[in-house]
């Protein structure tokens, strides 16, 4: 069999995002990168190897570099490093082409490096400038750590950047409420009102980040920014010594009232200067959406002081501290992808410098903040989580170091749940449980855990809910609950949550039974062979295991307060939650009952020996036989009509007396379930539903073609082709695949074995594979290319239309609009994975090398540190290859120079990125880990149909996956 898998956001918001944002991104969204180095003027990356020059500025090109997409990029978040300055001076950042602001965002004073995080907008050509306010030079380095997505935000968290906005000047008096200028005083404060001034909203603004500035300070201290309502919290926003000018990035929440306290906590004065560089959606302006709706979106919290050192214990020299973030007050323990944390170094015994990172990954070479000896020093980080909620504060010195981190926001993640597709009309095959409350709602689940809707006349897209169903149970079109071993999922009309909380209990669940969205009844594994136990669902929770009074094999719930139970030879009633004596019924031993009632004292139940045992108002019956083919399944749809499946027909029956039969046109599976008198649905042996109404089968509706998935690929959400059976191609339109149409055969074989499909747009594809298969896609009809050499293909890419990288065993070729040239004949021997992220930048990497082509030639193989089985880029300089070295799962990033290796948690055979920091790759067992730019996530089982799986992703945790 074959399927092909969607692993859909948990938030519809999330597929929704503007065409303007990265597919999968709502606009202002955070995308947190690995930390890439886009200037150096030391060493002449990103420009020239010079000091830039007193009053000059450098143009910094940030999109298309590193990690940072080419387009649809707001702003970005750049740490900026200043050292060597002849002069104290300080930096300004702005959009190139744009006017410079009248604003300082790095201050450095001469020789000693300081650094500072930055937010700034991109300007024309992707490009931002520095300029050095100073008559002196200095050095820069600037690194990148993520950017926010170009758009207006409509998601609650979503970032707006703007050009600096003067919010406070006390040397002025602006934004004083007196009006008066002159410093803030000592242990005194000001108010300040961050909203409702031009480009600012009145409302609609719930964070907002800040470029702080404070001089001519008296006293050495701190500058505490927090919401006025609130009390001040024991943290620092900014720090600074005597007559020291420091400039800082600060994220603060707004309050209720959308004012903010500034409070200078040192014994003496001090100016302060406050620009707003952008601000976050707040929830109270975009209440149709909820907090956090998408990948991405930035929430502030109140200051969480997470790790505070002491003189007894602080960092040691060069020493690293891990720091529990996730989980503390105000931060999910899940679902985040990076912390906004402020550093300040508090006491250090020498210079140096701090750095923080994900826990379990290696630290970066760029530091967070430096700091001098006495002097205590505060700065912004955005730092990515690690695998197990926490972060690593290393600290860069010869001296031991205390230090203090602040968590004032977090960027929420989303993770992947798995959404299985058909790849047909409509069935897998092997559906194993069927619930269809009324005539126009069905439910099923299959083998493997995936569940599909119906709606009366169309089914849904699978969605893989649960690892294994044990038992499915719909009350009407808004509840349903599936159960198995160790879990349970619950549908609520419009989709599926799986989940343990609300079970006292390590569950294993063997039957279910719900006669409304707030009663389930569940049979649980007991402590005792004789009996059962039985837990029961209030609509939130369910309850510590009760004995049961035998052996339950089968249960069915009529109302609340009245459900049958059946097994080990007995029948007995719960009424509400109390258990009747039992009664002997010797026919109900058998372990493989299947019991329907129809109303209260009015059940029916079936035994794979084709007899019937029968309860109406004068008892129970047994020993009744209505066929000699055996009883599969039994459903009642009131106390006079019940329905009986066999392998060859349906039986209904009137309490002891037959009232109809009715063959279907082919074998009847397992599960049958019939909501009235007269209408029944029921699955066939080859995964097909079928439906009886008034006496008349409709047609089998598959949901599946046989046939393995050779590999698929997407040009959008709603766009994608996928090879099956090597021989033929079905097209996905974001809803359905279609029926599958065959591929051309080629001229030298008398088989088509098509291995791989790369597609430009809908109507731009073309398949490679053995024997010089070529075929192409013209919007209307595959063609077989004549020109292709005879070479054995192994994958194809195509940057753009009609010209396309393919890479066989033994050689690699181009074609451009039908001419074919083949290079790199035999020198690439072993190299047979190739993708292009423009016709000038193409990958090749297999046997434990690669190769670069740039347009016109490949250069000779290298060692790349692993058994590639597969690359995906993202950009010229950013690509992601998965394999194995020495047994082991691994994976590699390039940045466009060099790889970087790493373990990952499976040997991936497939791989995909929609960018840098988001990546899908599955192995050959059907499991699929996610990478977040840094680090791979546990892998998770999202398939079981088949082998040599592949994914493509169309979004950020919305892939494809096809297996064999």
């Amino acid at each position: 069999m074959a399927c092909v898998a969607v692993l859909a956001p948990l938030v519809a918001t999330v597929d929704a995002a503007p065409a303007a944002a990265p597919i999968g991104w709502a606009p202002g969204a955070y995308v947190p990168l690995r930390t890439f180095r886009l200037l150096n003027t030391a060493s002449g990356v990103g420009a020239p190897k010079r000091p830039v020059a007193g009053l000059a500025a450098v143009t910094l090109q940030v999109t298309g570099r590193g990690s940072v997409p080419v387009a649809n990029v707001g702003a970005v978040v750049l740490n900026v490093t200043a050292v060597g300055g002849t002069n104290s001076g300080s930096v300004v950042l702005y959009p190139h082409g744009s006017r410079r602001p009248n604003t300082v965002h790095v201050r450095y004073e001469v020789g000693a490096p300081v650094a500072n995080l930055v937010t700034v907008p991109v300007g024309t050509g992707g490009a931002v400038d520095l300029f050095n306010l100073s008559r002196g030079t200095v050095q820069l380095s600037a690194d990148v750590v993520g950017y926010y997505v170009a758009g207006t935000p409509s998601v609650v968290g979503g970032f707006q950047a703007i050009a600096p906005t003067r919010l406070l000047d006390t040397h002025t008096g602006r934004g004083v409420q007196s009006g008066i200028a002159g410093p803030v005083q000592a242990l005194g404060g000001v108010q300040l009102f961050a909203t409702g001034r031009a480009p600012v909203p009145a409302d609609g603004v719930g964070t907002v980040v800040l470029n702080v500035t404070v001089s001519a300070s008296t006293a050495a201290g701190s500058l505490t920014i927090f919401p006025n309502e609130t009390p001040q919290p024991k943290t620092m926003s900014v720090s600074f010594g005597v007559g020291q000018t420091v400039s800082s990035h600060v994220t603060v929440r707004l309050g209720t009232y959308e004012a903010l306290s500034v409070v200078n906590s040192s014994q003496g004065s001090v100016h302060v200067t406050i620009d707003l560089v952008g601000w976050f959606v707040s929830q109270f302006w975009r209440r149709d959406v909820l907090p956090a709706a998408a990948n991405g979106m930035t929430i502030g919290v109140d200051p969480v002081r997470v790790y505070q050192s002491t003189s007894a214990t602080p960092i040691p020299a060069n020493g690293a501290k891990s720091v529990k973030v996730l989980g503390q007050r105000g931060v999910p323990a899940t679902g985040v992808s990076a912390v906004v944390v402020s550093l300040t170094e508090v006491k250090a015994a020498a210079s140096g410098s701090l750095v923080a990172h994900a826990s379990g990954t290696p630290a970066p070479g760029v530091a967070n903040l430096f700091f001098s000896a006495g002097r205590r020093v505060t700065n912004s980080a955005i730092v990515p989580v690690g695998g197990d909620g926490s972060i690593t504060v290393v600290n860069r010195s010869a001296g031991p170091t205390q230090v203090m981190v602040v968590v004032v926001g977090y960027v929420r993640h989303l993770p992947v749940s798995v959404n299985p597709v058909s790849t047909g009309q409509s069935g897998w095959g092997m559906l194993q449980l069927l619930s269809c409350p009324t005539v126009s709602f069905c439910a099923t689940v299959d083998q493997f855990g995936n569940a599909l809707t119906f709606d009366g006349a169309t089914w849904s897209a699978r969605r893989h809910v649960i690892g294994a169903a044990s038992a499915l149970s719909c009350s009407g079109p808004t509840f349903c609950m599936a159960v198995g071993a160790g879990e349970y999922a619950v549908f609520d009309g419009r989709s599926w949550s799986s989940s343990l909380g609300g079970v006292p209990f390590t569950p294993t669940f063997l039957a279910v039974s719900c006669s409304s969205a707030t009663r389930c009844v569940a049979v649980v594994s007991g402590g005792q062979a004789s009996t059962s136990a039985t837990s029961v669902w209030n609509g939130s929770a369910w309850t510590s295991p009760i004995s049961a009074p035998h052996v339950v094999a089968s249960l069915d719930c009529v109302t609340d307060s009245w459900c049958m139970a059946v097994g080990g030879g007995k029948a007995s009633a719960l009424v509400g939650n109390t258990w009747s004596s039992p009664t002997q019924v010797s026919l109900l031993a058998d372990s493989s009952l299947k019991l329907s009632c129809g109303a209260v004292d009015a059940c029916t139940v079936v035994t794979p020996t084709s007899q019937l045992a029968v309860l109406d108002g004068s008892g129970w019956h047994e020993g009744i036989s209505f066929s000699a083919r055996p009883l599969r399944d039994v459903s009642c749809a009131d106390q006079h009509a019940c329905f009986l499946a066999t392998d060859q027909a349906v039986i209904q029956i009137d309490g002891l007396v037959q009232t109809g039969s009715f063959p279907p046109v082919a074998a009847i599976g397992t599960d049958l379930s019939c909501p009235s008198a007269t209408y029944c649905v029921s699955t066939l042996a080859d995964g097909s539903v079928v439906s009886l109404e008034s006496g008349v089968w409709s047609d089998p509706v598959r949901i599946d073609p046989e046939g393995g998935v050779t590999n698929v690929t997407c040009v959008s959400a709603i766009s994608c082709a996928a090879v099956t059976d090597g021989a033929t191609v079905t097209w996905f339109d974001g809803g359905r695949w279609s029926a599958p149409s065959p591929l051309p055969t080629p001229t030298a074989a008398t088989t088509r074995s098509y291995s791989d499909i790369a597609c430009t747009s809908p109507v731009a594809c073309t398949a490679v594979g053995a024997s010089g298969a070529v075929a192409v896609f013209d919007g209307t009809a595959w063609m077989l290319d004549a020109g292709a050499p005879g070479d054995s293909f192994t994958s194809v890419s195509c940057p753009v239309e009609r010209r396309c990288v393919a890479a066989a065993n033994s050689a690699v070729s181009v074609v451009d609009h039908g001419t074919w040239t083949r290079v790199g004949f035999l020198v690439l021997m072993g190299l047979s994975y190739v993708d292009c992220a423009t016709v000038e930048h193409c990958l090749l990497v297999g046997a434990g090398k690669w190769s670069a082509f740039d347009g016109v030639a490949w250069s000779s193989p290298s060692d790349l540190g692993l058994a590639a089985t597969a690359i995906d880029c993202v950009g010229a300089s950013w690509c992601l290859a998965v394999g194995a070295s020495g047994g082991v799962g691994t994976s590699a990033t390039f940045d466009g120079t060099s790889w970087v290796t790493g373990q990952m948690p499976m040997q991936a055979t497939s791989v995909s990125c929609t960018s840098a920091a988001w990546c899908a790759a599955v192995d050959d067992t059907g499991r699929l880990s996610t990478f977040d730019g840094s680090s791979w996530s546990a892998p998770l089982s999202v398939a079981s149909f088949g082998t040599r799986y592949r994914v493509e992703c169309v979004a950020t945790g919305k892939c494809v996956v096809g297996g064999a």
